[in-house]
């Protein structure tokens, strides 16, 4: 689905840019040298209360030359409460087609101890539903007690049971660490079936809420504990050059505004990419 981006190729996050509007997340992408964008859907509600259209959203974004990569996120609840206000699958999903998207992604929720199985139930259904749109699925692991699925091993074995052939997994490197991921996971899986890696850095130490940590605190790639050495090395060694979607969620980095925030997230990424996966 994206094989019309080059290697190495940046995705920006409204979340790594102070929770842009599209309108604005699309000109600090273009402004950074960005190549695509991720929409989120927050920001899709709102352009919809503003009257702004997905094809013209799609619009917007293909004369600024970028890509729309994904929406983020499905989620599907497994537990009895919602962790996250998201809006329904099935309008995530026309938003995805309506403006141009290549991919969706999709997370499952509920605490610890859902049954493998009814993530999968959950996920092949979701996916069925992507593919069948013309789209790439793909699954994003989180950390407990955000989800049950909390490492890659775990995403692989739901991704695999759910038996969609298009659906791939989500590297986010906060939720790698975070949900105790490891390179051997990362080589058991293969980096065939990883479809972006979505970037930041950790703290040394968890907070003692992760969800407040992973909704506010992350750190700009190179700033922190994530094996960048060892996941970067790993997929280059298979020839894997992207894309890379840059999700630094800070309300630090927020407070810098759009365009600052944008830019420093993109010179951090750049100089993790030079440092371990060379062109």
């Amino acid at each position: 689905m994206s094989a019309d981006l080059p290697p190495r190729a940046l995705i920006l996050t409204a979340q790594s840019a102070a929770y842009a509007s599209v309108e604005a997340l699309i000109e600090a992408a273009a402004g950074t040298g960005c190549e695509a964008v991720s929409f989120w859907g927050g920001a899709l509600l709102d352009a919809g209360r503003r009257g702004l259209k997905p094809a013209q959203i799609g619009r917007m974004a293909a004369d600024r030359g970028l890509v729309i990569h994904d929406v983020d996120a499905v989620v599907l609840d497994a537990g009895d409460e919602p962790v996250f206000d998201a809006p329904p699958a099935d309008w995530m999903i026309e938003q995805a087609v309506a403006m141009g998207a290549r991919c969706v992604n999709t997370i499952v929720t509920g605490p610890p101890g859902i049954a493998e199985a009814r993530c999968a139930e959950l996920f092949a259904a979701a996916a069925r539903s992507v593919a069948d749109a013309g789209l790439l699925p793909y699954l994003e692991f989180l950390p407990a007690p955000i989800s049950p699925v909390q490492d890659l091993a775990a995403a692989w074995r739901v991704v695999d049971r759910a038996g969609v052939a298009q659906a791939h997994i989500l590297l986010d490197t906060w939720h790698f660490v975070r949900g105790g991921s490891t390179l051997e996971q990362l080589d058991a899986v293969g980096a065939e079936r990883i479809v972006a890696l979505q970037v930041s850095d950790v703290a040394p130490h968890p907070h003692p809420d992760l969800l407040h940590e992973t909704l506010h605190a992350r750190l700009l790639p190179g700033e922190g504990v994530v094996p960048w050495a060892g996941i970067l090395g790993r997929l280059g060694a298979a020839g894997w050059q992207g894309p890379f979607s840059i999700e630094v969620v800070s309300d630090e980095l927020a407070a810098l505004g759009t365009r600052e925030a944008a830019r420093r997230c993109v010179d951090a990424v750049r100089g993790v990419l030079d440092a371990h996966l060379p062109v």
